[in-house]
């Protein structure tokens, strides 16, 4: 047969469609690349939205999980972070996660890991194999690493091959061989323990999400940074204070021990006379300590002081007038005079016989 040669208008024609058809697939190709972008800036928008200002970033990626699933499609996703694991979808268990993380940490820098037939280099995954057989991993962080895991599910795949690939040497009457016409025959094998590949644009939406979630740990630590520096700040702020008041109150039992030796005539009446005293002051503390530590009524600190003291005479103690607050600082000192005050009116005054009272205005 002799051959037929194409004509120069036919091979201008299928060059020009040739042409045309490569514009074509370079525009979706693009379109596919930017559609991609913009929805991984959406993504990186709403997680810096949700995750760097408040909650787990771990519970907050689960629940952005479907929004994740449209930039790289997968059947099942789990977030590993510190000691915490979250499993959204189809997925191995959470100690095969678990053993992963560790074969990833092992397995390169930090650097996206991808494959779809995991069982291949990682042979624990041979047991899950039909729940996740692809895996992209992209660590979110230092070591001790943090991971994003996506899985896809397995795809059994119909291969034919021309012959069995593992068909033997056959004896015949020629001696050992294979023979073309049987050997070679069409033969069908099913796949296993392979998931649909990762493509160039999901690997690259993978590392903008990567960058993404750098960016959100960063934010987090310095969250984490300012806010042990405002913690510290305010322990030490606590500690002044607290030290502040434990010194007033050491110079406020030692001018109380000055004064009341000073009328004692034995031991008992001075334990008796300091016991007093710091019993005002402990309920004025108690006052204080209920309002936290913020301006305290004069007109309770009366009433108290004749309850303690008087049993159940204290309404022989008056008080008139409008209401007056005390500053925390002055509290003490008025629970003093208001305690000595009661009782020299019970020895001495008032309210030393029946029928006698105190008014205060």
């Amino acid at each position: 047969m002799a051959a037929r040669a194409v004509s120069y208008e036919r091979r201008t024609t299928a060059e020009l469609f040739a042409q045309f058809l490569s514009l074509l697939i370079e525009n979706r190709e693009r379109d596919e690349i930017s559609d991609y972008e913009q929805r991984t800036q959406r993504l990186h928008d709403g997680l810096m939205a949700a995750i760097a200002e408040h909650g787990s970033t771990a519970a907050n990626l689960a629940a952005m999980s479907e929004r994740i699933n449209e930039i790289v499609p997968c059947d099942g996703l789990a977030i590993r972070m510190g000691d915490e694991t979250v499993l959204v979808g189809l997925t191995p268990s959470d100690d095969q996660v678990v053993a992963l993380t560790r074969f990833l940490d092992q397995a390169g820098a930090s650097q996206i890991f991808s494959a779809n037939s995991l069982g291949l280099v990682h042979p624990p995954a041979e047991a899950y194999a039909e729940t996740a057989a692809g895996v992209l991993a992209i660590p979110i962080s230092r070591n001790p690493r943090d991971y994003l895991i996506f899985f896809r599910r397995e795809i059994a795949q119909s291969v034919i091959w021309a012959g069995d690939p593992t068909k033997p040497v056959e004896p015949g009457p020629g001696g050992m061989r294979l023979t073309p016409r049987t050997s070679f025959e069409a033969w069908r094998e099913i796949v296993r323990g392979h998931s649909a590949p990762w493509t160039d644009p999901e690997l690259r939406a993978a590392e903008a999400l990567r960058v993404t979630m750098l960016e959100v740990v960063l934010r987090i630590t310095g969250f984490a940074e300012n806010e042990r520096k405002a913690a510290t700040q305010r322990q030490d702020l606590l500690i002044a204070e607290l030290n502040h008041r434990v010194r007033n109150i050491l110079g406020l039992i030692r001018g109380l021990i000055s004064q009341s030796k000073s009328g004692a005539t034995n031991v008992e009446s001075f334990a008796a006379t300091i016991g007093g005293r710091v019993q005002a002051l402990a309920r004025a503390h108690d006052q204080i300590t209920e309002s936290d530590w913020g301006p305290g009524s004069l007109q309770t600190l009366i009433a108290t002081e004749a309850a303690a003291y008087l049993n159940g005479n204290a309404h022989r103690v008056r008080t008139t007038g409008p209401g007056v607050l005390l500053h925390p600082e002055a509290f003490a000192t008025m629970a003093l005079v208001i305690h000595e005050m009661v009782t020299n009116a019970a020895k001495y005054g008032a309210l030393c016989d029946r029928n006698g009272g105190v008014g205060i205005h």
